[in-house]
């Protein structure tokens, strides 16, 4: 009996055995296959390894509704990614590299089939299958339908069962959700596909009263300026799902049927929607038609006056050019005004303006100011949330900043890391958030923060990011540009934004790290830093701050040190952070650069110190070994020689000058334990071999 025939029944998985035709084997069972096998149907479904004693030639296909089991047949891999790509934060590449999956794996190409174990009770709706172009692109079988799981395929090859039939993963959500409300996937998978769609029209707009008069300000165009169309559907209730989808208010299946358009002709962004909801009716809508349909229940009038400056604006407008046209009494009549910038400006708002002024005062110690938006970038493990999470604390105790008002989004730590840092931050009283607890989502965060701009509550926050790649893509500059635009609305609304990222891998010629992603975060931002690690000695790291762009009286420079001892816990680690004088600091500094120097010269020292492994060696006989036995020019032997010569170990000097023997240099290596020069005394007795 093959033994995973038996794993199978052993699992109490129902199987039906398949008789090869003319030799042939097959994936079609034979009349009675859904009933339970017995002696009047021998071509029924069994669990039991004896029943199929003598089917040694016979393809084994797993009874799904007596297994309560659902197949994912990818009948074309990549497609099928794309769709749920598109539409879901759900992958089956992840399903396909799971440990744990069960698969049926077959010898053609672009081929996938996964079994998954379906809930207790639920109701199997047979066979949904998703296509394109009349191909199929997968199926989902369950209920009264079979796989083959076991034997060889009619195309050739064998089929590869991969995984433990006692231990197979519950069906994903996702697919129960597909399976209970097809007509609604279909559409969305339509949608991405591009089966059976056309891009929708723009919706047509009904003309405004007098928007023909000169300086008059369009409404509807300001509020897409001010509005995402992303912003309206969250603050509606809209949830985002896989890429630029949303799943309506009230969705009785999970289908995101609400599709952003980001590459209108027009530029303008759209959304358009095949779900149950006020935007389905066939065409695509702007951020201010969703506001309308969603806000104002379709009313044109009370959409329009969003905001009261624009409606006092072109209201007097209007009324100017209504007196122009009116039949003048007594010859006298009011000249319409000529346009002037006037109009726009801010005479007469400083005083209520200066109430929303922020005191100057900082953030982070001397490196980031209320008020502004600040980039910190770091190699990992340097220590920039650490540090960023002790001076937050500082500031807190010093009465500087409300723990309150601080939000530290969390998105580049661990489960245990995380409930480290959250207690922290309740004992000090700030806010720390992370993605998928408490339905915090990293994809919605601009829209958080456009909601708080629009609901007038961004003012006195300070919001920190960790990381910043986790909310915005740095190497694409559309995405960071937008990502700033809505970080500088933020700021000037009076928030704080604080950035924590990564530099690039390669350091500049000064050996310096180097933010990473393109300069249109730091072209954006107020003040940036990088944060580099310039020494490390007897458990303790030393890091330094270094602006590379400033607007204020922040710090050039700021330097900290920190126990890295093993089995510490992370608040110890915390409190075991100082910070560093300016001497101590440019210590460090001179160190980092020595270590940088002596790193370039690594081969060229070895080579010196591996002449003077045969003893104390004359300069002229120490210069021609190393030229000749590594490769070095000899005035590049000579540079490195007189570098590094000098009796501190810790500075970095390798060997020192031999006193005495006359005017002859001779050079003796440098004891790292001692970590000083023989005298010429000592000298004298070992060469004339006495004491």
């Amino acid at each position: 009996m093959d033994s995973k025939l038996a794993a199978l029944c052993a699992a109490g998985l129902s199987l039906v055995a398949i008789p090869p035709i003319n030799g042939k084997p097959t994936k079609a069972p034979r009349k009675g296959w859904n009933r339970p096998r017995s002696p009047e149907n021998p071509n029924g479904y069994s669990s039991s390894p004896d029943a199929f004693i003598g089917c040694d030639d016979y393809n084994f296909g797993l009874y799904h509704s007596a297994s309560g089991t659902l197949a994912l047949d990818l009948d074309d891999v990549e497609l099928t990614l794309k769709g749920f790509n598109e539409l879901t934060d759900n992958q089956p590449q992840d399903w396909l590299e799971n440990e744990n999956r069960l698969e049926i794996k077959s010898s053609k190409a672009n081929r996938g089939k996964l079994i998954f174990k379906l809930p207790q009770g639920f109701a199997w709706p047979n066979l949904q299958q998703f296509k394109s172009q009349g191909v199929m692109v997968f199926e989902l079988r369950c209920g009264n339908c079979q796989d083959v799981i076991l034997g060889r395929h009619p195309e050739g090859g064998n089929y590869e069962l991969i995984g433990d039939p006692a231990n197979i993963p519950p069906a994903p959500d996702v697919l129960l959700d597909i399976l209970q409300h097809p007509a609604d996937w279909k559409k969305c998978f339509d949608s991405v596909l591009g089966i059976g769609t056309k891009p929708p029209k723009a919706a047509p707009r009904q003309p405004r009263q007098g928007e023909n008069i000169a300086g008059m300000r369009d409404p509807i165009r300001g509020f897409n300026q001010a509005f995402s169309v992303d912003a309206v559907l969250v603050r509606n209730g809209y949830k985002p799902a896989g890429k630029d989808r949303y799943i309506r208010p009230g969705s009785g299946s999970k289908a995101p049927g609400a599709v952003i358009m980001r590459n209108c002709a027009d530029g303008v962004e759209r959304v358009y929607s095949h779900s149950g909801d006020d935007l389905n009716d066939g065409f695509a809508h702007d951020a201010f038609d969703c506001s309308r349909l969603l806000e104002h229940g379709g009313d044109w009038a009370a959409a329009l006056r969003w905001n009261a400056d624009i409606t006092k604006h072109n209201q007097r407008l209007f009324m100017q050019e209504q007196a122009k046209d009116a039949p003048q009494s007594q010859g006298e009549g009011s000249p319409k005004p000529p346009f002037t910038l006037a109009q726009f400006s801010l005479k007469g708002r400083s005083n209520e303006m200066e109430k929303k002024m922020l005191a100057d005062k900082f953030v982070l110690g001397h490196i980031a100011i209320y008020g502004q938006a600040t980039a910190i970038y770091a190699k990992p493990n340097t220590g920039k949330t650490l540090l960023t999470l002790w001076l937050l604390i500082q500031a807190i105790g010093e009465g500087a900043i409300e723990g309150a008002d601080i939000f530290y989004i969390n998105a580049d730590d661990d489960y245990k890391g995380l409930v480290e840092k959250l207690k922290l931050a309740e004992r000090h009283g700030f806010h720390m958030l992370a993605p998928g607890h408490g339905g915090f989502d990293t994809k919605a965060f601009l829209l958080y923060v456009q909601t708080m701009i629009k609901e007038d509550t961004a003012h006195g926050q300070i919001i920190i990011l960790d990381t910043l790649k986790k909310f915005t893509d740095l190497m694409d500059k559309k995405t960071s540009t937008e990502f700033m635009r809505v970080g500088r609305a933020f700021v000037a609304n009076g928030g704080t934004l604080i950035l924590l990222a990564h530099t690039n891998k390669n350091r500049d010629g000064e050996g310096k790290v180097v933010f990473g992603g393109t300069s249109d975060i730091v072209d954006d931002v107020d003040c940036a830093y990088t944060l580099d690690e310039v020494g490390s000695a007897q458990g303790k790291k030393s890091v330094l701050f270094e602006n590379i762009k400033a607007r204020g009286d922040v710090d050039s420079e700021a330097g900290y040190t920190y126990s890295t001892a093993q089995g510490q816990t992370y608040e110890q680690r915390l409190n075991s952070i100082e910070s560093l004088d300016k001497t101590t600091a440019e210590q460090a500094k001179q160190e980092r650069r020595t270590n940088e120097q002596m790193e370039k010269d690594r081969p060229v020292i070895s080579a010196i110190l591996e002449a003077l492994e045969q003893g104390d060696t004359l300069k002229t006989d120490l210069v021609d070994d190393a030229h000749r036995n590594g490769g070095f020019s000899k005035a590049q032997v000579n540079k490195v020689l007189a570098a590094y010569t000098g009796s501190d170990y810790g500075k970095g000097h390798r060997w020192y000058i031999v006193p005495g023997n006359r005017n002859a240099k001779t050079y003796s290596a440098l004891d790292q334990g001692r970590g000083g020069q023989t005298t010429a005394d000592e000298y004298r007795a070992a060469t004339q071999g006495g004491h």
